[in-house]
């Protein structure tokens, strides 16, 4: 993984830093804090959207109806949009998880 050159909560610069250890991804104590709480909520969130997307697709293999469609459609979106925000968070780079992407869609029935 790259070096952050920037806090993954605030996008502050980072001080470099020189020894041993894991490289910093906050600037602060408070980024750090913030960041954690902002993670659990996505995760809370992305969790309801991931069981209501599974029992939408589980209440029939075909979408009889535009309503069922369109909440699909927006869950899809917005369980997309929250794991980018939780990558952010954590300190992903975007290229680090384009193949964990494509790994992941390899082993799924969804396209």
């Amino acid at each position: 993984m790259d070096k952050l050159t920037c806090c993954a909560s605030c996008g502050a610069d980072l001080e470099p830093r020189s020894g041993a250890g894991r490289p910093s991804a906050y600037c602060s104590e408070t980024c750090r804090r913030m960041a954690e709480f902002a993670i659990r909520g996505l995760v809370r969130r992305l969790d309801k959207a991931e069981i209501e997307l599974r029992e939408l697709k589980a209440e029939s293999g075909l979408y009889d109806d535009d309503e069922r469609r369109q909440r699909v459609r927006a869950l899809r979106r917005w369980i997309k949009q929250d794991s980018a925000k939780l990558r952010a968070l954590l300190g992903a780079k975007e290229s680090n998880f384009a193949t964990n992407n494509q790994i992941q869609s390899t082993k799924g029935n969804e396209p």
